[in-house]
């Protein structure tokens, strides 16, 4: 695929959430956003994990669309903000078409900046992936997804896929394991808890 029809892509896709860029806070708002818990951030784990399938449930078609588009999608990192509107967070590329290791890590470290800044309450990291079973060494494509909550709470989510012919995703049943908290992490031993910044 052409840069150019791979930016169009992009560029369509992103028209459909709001935007933003680590390093500004030029940020579209949604018209209806969901209501969240009145607090700064959830008191109860129940409530952290809500919110984080909110974000999954929001920017989930993100990754669909590109996928039944293009065959394949970059990695994206989404947010849920403190009003409960997903934006899609980018990061400068100074290569003309990066590795996807080099996006997934160029995307942590946005995460982490805006995690410092408590731009969000939640953070969902999307990669295109194929899993290889251990036992009989299928390889099977999905689609990752690293959720992370300032609560903390953290999920690692596997969503295998199938395509039909008419390039149509059928999602099959998510495998949900413990996440690693990556992106909402001071130090080693520090999770960021806080109100998130207006």
């Amino acid at each position: 695929m052409g840069q150019s029809r791979w930016v169009i892509a992009m560029l369509f896709l992103l028209s459909t959430l709001s935007w933003s860029y680590a390093s500004e806070e030029n940020v579209e708002k949604a018209a209806a956003p969901l209501p969240l818990h009145t607090l700064p951030f959830p008191t109860t784990p129940k409530e952290a994990r809500e919110e984080i399938q909110i974000l999954m449930d929001k920017s989930l078609s993100m990754a669909i669309k590109q996928l039944e588009q293009d065959g394949t999608f970059y990695p994206f990192l989404a947010g849920l903000n403190d009003v409960g509107v997903v934006e899609l967070v980018g990061v400068p590329v100074t290569l003309e078409r990066p590795s996807p290791d080099l996006m997934v890590e160029a995307l942590r470290r946005a995460g982490k900046q805006l995690a410092r800044k408590k731009r969000f309450r939640a953070l969902a990291l999307y990669i295109d992936f194929v899993a290889e079973r251990k036992d009989t060494l299928i390889r099977q494509p999905g689609i990752r997804i690293e959720l992370e909550h300032a609560f903390p709470d953290n999920l690692s989510v596997f969503i295998p896929y199938m395509r039909n012919q008419k390039r149509q995703i059928r999602l099959m049943t998510p495998q949900f394991m413990p996440g690693k908290q990556r992106m909402y992490v001071v130090s080693k031993q520090e999770p960021i808890q806080g109100q998130p910044s207006q």
